[in-house]
């Protein structure tokens, strides 16, 4: 609904006959279109509108109804007041004509009450303009409101127009995720069959792992039953061999040779290669490999049981497993965060375990070439570890004080204990049943594995200065201990007693990790200093031989002899390998008389 007002400033105007300012009322009828009002209706199909839309219709509606009424009585209103106006102005006009005729005359009382009429009607028509101004200005502002509330109606349409856009591309996005939700559960259906189907192969592999393991240490116990009888009978035939030397020496006749059938080759080489039979150590010549090993300095070096392979690791947190036949590298392992100080491996040579400075000890498969395990416990530097020969577990030992015995097949801790000072070295004899842990007070400790109880405390054995290296000889009668004081001992483990003292003027212990080692027989002691290596002999308490020409350029910091006895191994702070061998060796076997 909309109304339209033409309006002057001496009053309303006429929509077709008005022509400026002064023209007033220059009809006598007033007719409610020619006054500006037009009525316009725009409908819409109410079907096709939400609810509240069509609520908001009905109330525009209702409105307009209610509001039409009142306007059409108020023109009315005007309509006939103005024809009352023009009719009064008409009989004004009249009155002044008569008047100005009757100027000359007096007055009559008609005239007088003529004029005071006129008067009157004057007044009556000046109220009547200000009903009229006020009218006009109730009629504005309900004009102004209706044109308020249409354009609020068509806010709410355009309102209205993007909410249903909006709805339309959220059930699009609805329908797209709903799809992909599907996808995704049948892909989570197919991948929880998949890991069902993997978790029972992994089952069925474990079990298949464990027959193996028990076949495993059954043909390993039988094997050394065999090598024990093996080495009885080699040293009946050395016995026999000497009683024939002294025959010969007594008898001038000859003597007819005596032979015995010979050991299977398979065996033989098994048995040279295992450090249970290695019974004599030859003393290699010169390197025979020089290999830049790691880019820091390296910690540690050590042999696998059999000889096979050799393990270093270093400053720059690998461990690395060579062959020492070839010198090549097989693999390496760099799960450790931060330098790696020891290394060792379990007597099937299957595992390979590390200490770092990162206090964690982690074991790691040869064959996947993959970390197994991860131990955690230890609150600092770990700085020795040692694998057990009969049992699948391994002994580490750190700065936090703390011996901790962790189990290879559960991968668990089995037990622990503490002492009041740090552990930097540690070995284990071959039947497993003693522990021996050198600190960095100068002590060395004999432990009981079963419950982890001090058999023997050495207390000040070198000079209240760390203990940097504890080995333990293959036939379990010494230990061979190393020091910052710059001296080795021997201690008698049958007497619990130092036989002997090592030291040279020209051999400086300068590294917390250098490691010393027996020979296979346990008759020589090596260890390295600066940029040397020094071999002791036992039986003449010296020095027999120092390798520096061709040898290592910086500090040696430690060495370990191959179970053959052919061969040793030494590391240095640069990060270098010297692989040393005796280029000439023939095991006796056969004695012919």
């Amino acid at each position: 609904l909309y109304f339209f007002f033409f309006q002057a400033e001496d009053g309303i105007r006429d929509s077709v006959a008005s022509r400026g300012l002064g023209d007033v009322y220059k009809r006598q009828g007033i007719d409610a279109e020619y006054m500006g009002i037009r009525f316009e209706t725009r409908m819409t199909d109410k079907r096709e509108m939400p609810k509240w839309l069509v609520y908001y219709h009905q109330q525009l509606d209702a409105r307009n109804q209610s509001q039409s009424v009142s306007f059409r009585e108020l023109i009315k209103n005007y309509s006939e007041m103005m024809i009352k106006c023009k009719l009064l102005e008409e009989q004004n006009r009249a009155l002044e004509r008569e008047r100005l005729v009757n100027k000359s005359s007096s007055a009559p009382p008609e005239m007088l009450h003529l004029n005071e009429q006129v008067r009157k009607l004057e007044q009556e028509l000046k109220g009547t303009y200000k009903d009229n101004q006020a009218s006009t200005m109730q009629i504005l502002e309900l004009t102004k409101k209706l044109n308020e509330s249409e354009t609020e109606k068509k806010e709410l349409e355009g309102k209205l127009s993007a909410a249903n856009e909006y709805n339309t591309h959220n059930a699009t996005l609805i329908i797209n995720k709903s799809q992909k939700i599907d996808e995704l559960e049948m892909t989570i259906d197919a991948l929880t069959k998949e890991i069902t189907a993997l978790k029972e192969q992994k089952s069925s592999m474990e079990k298949q792992i464990i027959e193996l393991n028990s076949d495993n240490r059954n043909l390993t116990a039988k094997i050394i039953s065999i090598k024990q009888e093996m080495v009885e009978k080699m040293n009946e035939a050395s016995d026999i061999y000497q009683k024939g030397l002294e025959m010969l020496s007594k008898k001038s006749e000859p003597v007819k040779p005596m032979t015995f059938e010979p050991i299977p080759s398979s065996l033989a080489q098994y048995m040279i290669g295992s450090s249970m039979c290695a019974t004599h150590a030859s003393i290699p010549d010169k390197p025979k490999y020089k290999i830049v090993a790691h880019s820091n300095e390296a910690l540690c070096v050590k042999y696998d049981n059999l000889g096979n392979a050799l393990a270093t690791c270093g400053g720059d947190c690998l461990i690395k497993i060579w062959d020492p036949k070839t010198g090549k590298e097989l693999m390496k392992f760099k799960d450790h965060t931060k330098p790696v100080t020891c290394v060792d491996f379990t007597f099937e040579g299957n595992l390979v375990v590390g200490g770092s400075v990162d206090k964690t000890v982690r074991v790691f498969d040869m064959k996947t070439q993959r970390l197994k395990h991860t131990f955690t416990g230890h609150q600092d530097t770990v700085n020795a570890v040692a694998v057990m020969t009969r049992q699948p577990k391994v002994v580490s030992g750190g700065g936090d004080r703390t011996i901790k015995l962790w189990d290879l097949e559960k991968f668990q801790i089995a037990n622990h204990t503490n002492y009041p000072s740090g552990i930097f070295s540690m070995d284990l004899t071959p039947d497993d049943n003693m522990l021996i842990t050198g600190h960095n007070n100068g002590t060395l400790i004999i432990w009981s594995t079963t419950k982890f109880t001090k058999i023997l405390e050495m207390k000040d054995l070198h000079k209240n200065d760390i203990i940097t290296s504890v080995n333990i000889s293959r036939d379990n009668h010494y230990c061979l201990t190393n020091s910052k004081d710059n001296t080795m001992k021997i201690i008698d483990l049958r007497k619990y007693e130092v036989i002997q003292t090592f030291e040279n003027e020209a051999y400086t212990n300068t590294s917390n990790t250098n490691r010393s080692c027996f020979s296979t027989d346990s008759k020589y002691a090596l260890v390295g200093g600066n940029a040397k290596v020094f071999l002791f002999e036992q039986e003449k308490e010296e020095c027999a031989q120092v390798y520096e020409e061709d040898a290592h350029q910086s500090r040696v910091m430690g060495c370990d002899w191959e179970p053959s006895g052919t061969r040793f191994a030494t590391i240095d702070s640069f990060g270098g390998l010297i692989i040393w061998e005796q280029l000439i060796f023939f095991p006796l076997y056969f004695l012919p008389f």
